[in-house]
This record gives structure tokens, sequence and C-alpha cells, in this order.
């Protein structure tokens, strides 16, 4: 069905705006650029390289003034204006100069939009409102389809086997019950809710390869873990499972350093390096790390030597193991002391598996001359030491990717991908499992263990 209404975050102490601007027609041009302003936040939130001179923690949001004018043409400036008159926006201006601040590169005028508090009963600060105008709601969706559609063309040169996956996330949104779900989360409650309704919105949608691993990344993966549940599809009525495989990042990296002969044959560009790791892969703690990894006890092991909680256990494993520099010289001496610390914690359980992560950090530039240039930023030098990092995403595409769910796609199976995860109708597990299973003893690889978990059942009020 044509989506007629959107539904979008407007600030808690805004006034009543169909009051405040005299019409429904120019209240809901306000409540554009607010939740234009929302997406912003959300965005910087969710992406650190995004705008990463700003200050997340001050809420000034970067707007392109060639964005608010294809929407709204020039009555956007009028309309800032009044909202700034009425005390719900505010103009970043140079504290020195006194006049406007402009944002350099891609970015006109920063924005802050004025939330006012919360209160510990009600830690909310933004209300939930509805775009109907029939114009409006036609010039959002065609802004954000256009940049979508030129997305999925470029996409389309790269990897155009991947389509059958894409339609299947293009028909996923969430049911009505996450919206309870959302409103019991305190603080959080806002930002889950500005995440489902740019998903139901379908103004949130995405499509990109990465250059560094090959990854593909859709809107369904910025998702939160805790809304997956919610997800449901339009064309089917039978229950929808997520699953997942365990440990995924340590058990790549596991086969990398047991297995180096497969590096040749699935990431190939890697070659120069298998030297670093051969005189490894026969000790006994290599061999150890990697059955550790493939039956699922890693993380247990893991969370009884650091005493950490799960998450904190896996946090602290990739900022200070896995994907931190082969050094310890960050300026924060408490960063210093936790990066020791967890660092002599894995060596003392898998000794020649940091040995040979340490290894790996310190490759030479000029033997694997892309990872220095994928990894460059402006005037800063690449960084070498995410070999480890690269080499598992790497692997991740060749075989979850391109093995695995290309072998999916052509037994039928529609399915969604988040990295190492796929959503998919439960009808289609026991297949899957199949072509999982099937992939791994191909390439001589135990497989890892999966963790499949149904959505939650259908919302009976649902209206598609």
């Amino acid at each position: 069905m044509k989506k007629t209404v959107f539904k979008v975050m407007i600030p808690k102490n805004a006034p009543d705006l169909n009051e405040a601007f005299g019409s429904v027609r120019d209240a809901d041009e306000a409540r554009l650029i607010l939740h234009h302003l929302f997406k912003i936040r959300l965005m910087l939130k969710q992406h650190k390289n995004l705008a990463p001179g700003i200050s997340r923690e001050a809420g000034w949001c970067p707007v392109k003034s060639k964005t608010l004018k294809f929407m709204l043409g020039d009555k956007y400036k009028k309309v800032i204006d009044q909202l700034i008159a009425l005390g719900v926006i505010e103009l970043q201006m140079n504290p020195i100069t006194g006049r406007k601040n402009y944002a350099p590169k891609f970015f006109s005028l920063k924005y802050r939009v004025l939330l006012g508090s919360g209160t510990p009963n009600d830690p909310r600060k933004y209300r939930v409102e509805h775009i109907t105008d029939p114009f409006i709601v036609k010039k959002i969706s065609y802004f954000y389809q256009t940049q979508y559609k030129n997305q999925v063309k470029e996409f389309k040169e790269k990897s155009p086997w991947y389509l059958p996956n894409l339609n299947f996330i293009e028909g996923l949104y969430f049911d009505d019950a996450v919206f309870d779900f959302a409103c019991l989360q305190g603080e959080k409650t806002d930002y889950y809710l500005g995440i489902i309704n740019e998903f139901n919105n379908g103004t949130g949608k995405f499509i990109v390869q990465d250059d560094f691993s090959g990854r593909i990344h859709t809107h369904i993966c910025a998702i939160p873990k805790l809304l997956r549940p919610y997800l449901r599809h339009k064309d089917i009525e039978e229950s929808l499972l997520i699953t997942d495989v365990k440990s995924a990042q340590p058990y790549l990296i596991s086969i990398l350093l047991y297995l180096p002969q497969l590096i040749q044959q699935l990431i190939p560009e890697f070659t120069p390096i298998i030297d670093k790791l051969t005189p490894f892969q026969s000790k006994p703690d290599v061999r150890l790390f990697y059955e550790d990894c493939a039956s699922g006890a890693f993380y247990p092991k893991w969370m009884e030597v650091t005493g950490l909680s799960k998450d904190k256990a896996k946090t602290s494993l990739f900022k200070h193991v896995f994907y931190s520099s082969a050094s310890n010289h960050n300026k924060d001496i408490s960063v210093r002391e936790e990066r020791l610390k967890m660092r002599q914690a894995f060596s003392t359980m898998y000794p020649n598996v940091y040995q040979t992560l340490t290894s790996l950090k310190r490759t030479r530039r000029k033997v694997l001359p892309f990872v220095y240039e994928l990894t460059k930023k402006g005037k800063k030098q690449g960084r070498m030491y995410v070999v480890p990092n690269m080499m598992a995403q790497r692997l991740e595409v060749a075989i979850l990717l391109n093995l695995i769910t290309k072998k999916c796609n052509e037994e039928g199976i529609l399915c969604s991908t988040i990295h190492d995860a796929w959503i998919l109708k439960e009808s289609d597990l026991e297949k899957f499992n199949i072509i999982f299973a099937d992939t791994f003893q191909k390439q001589g690889i135990k497989a890892p263990q999966l963790a499949p978990e149904l959505l939650k059942e259908r919302h009976n009020s649902i209206a598609l």
C-alpha cells in the first residue's frame, strides 16, 4: 500500500505546531525540518566517522542547505527562522565574529534542537507526530528514494547476484508491538523510536559495499539487536528467525592462524603474509584457540579469565587485543593499564596466538601496500595494525557471503544478511543448515556453532 503518513520525532517541549504555524501544511514543513535534524543526530551517533570534528554530546547537527531546499524550496529559510523564534531550535554562531558559523566541506550551517530536560519518571525528550500533507510526503519520499535508487544502481554493477537478498530486505518492517517495547526503554526510548520510524517510513534505506572488507552494509545492519525480534515481512505469513555465527570474529581469526594454507584459496591478496603464520600453526595453543572458537567454548573461557560480562569481555577483546595497534601508547593511562591487563590475560590463554597477532599487526607497508592505502585518512598515514581485522572480515565475506549466501540464493532460500547472521523463514532453516555445514566441510574447516532464534509472533493489531 502506498504510504501517505510519516511518523516523525518532534521535541517534546515544542509548542503545538499546527497552531504555531497556522496550518497543517506549514506545520508539516516544520516537522520535516525537525525530523531531519533528529535523523542527523541518529546518524552521528551510529557513525563515528561522519563529520568526526563535531561533538556528539553538544547536539549540533550539520545540515546541507541544498537538502532542505530540495524538499521545501526557498521556503525552508522562513520555516527555520520561525522555529528559531519559537525557541525550538538554535543556529550556531561564531563566538568571535558573531556571524553564522559555517561547517567545513560538505555541510552548511549547524543547528541544534532545544530539548529541555526530561524527568526521572519521564526521561523522554521527543514526541511522535505525523506528516500527513500529501505534497510534503511526496517530496520526502522522492528525496530518500532517489538517494537509495542511486545506491542500488551503483551496487548492481558490483554484486548483481545479491539482488534477491536486497528484495527480501526491502519487504521487512517493524511490527506494531515494537512501539510498546520501545516505550519501556527509559532514556533510550527516543533513540529506538527514531530508528523504528526511519525504518518503517522507508527514509533510512541504504546499501553500500565497502572497499575495506567487501562487506555489504544495508539499513538492516544498522538496527540494534534488541529491536530485531520485532521484524516482519510484508509477503511472508510464517515465522521468521535469525541465526548467527557464534564467536564469529575470533573464529575467523582462528582459521587464518591454524589453516593459513586457505589464505591463498579464499583471500589470495594476503598471500604475502603466509610466512608469518606457518611457524605457529602447529603450536598446541593455536589448535586450542581454533577448537575453542569452533565449539563455542571461547567466550565462556575468556569471560572466566577476565571476570567480565559477555558484552564487556567482547568489547575489551576487540579494543585491546585483536584490533588495536601492536604498541600500547594510548594517551589515556587508564586505557593503557586496561589494555595491558587484557593482553596479559589473552597471552596467558593462547601465547602463540597473541604472538602471531602482534606479528601481523607489524606487517610492513611494502608487504601489503593495499592495506596502507585503504586505511589512509587525509594526511594521516595508513594503519597496518588492522591487518588481522581486515583478514578476518574478508574471510567472512569469502565464506559467509560469497559461498553460503550465494548458494542459498541458488537453492531459493530467501534471506537477509547482517554480516555474520541471516534472517530467513523458519521452514528454510534445515536446508540452510545443510548448506552451511557443507560449505565448511568442502573447505576442510570445522563449522562454527550457529545460534538460531525465532522472531516474536506477529502482533494481532498489525496494519500493513
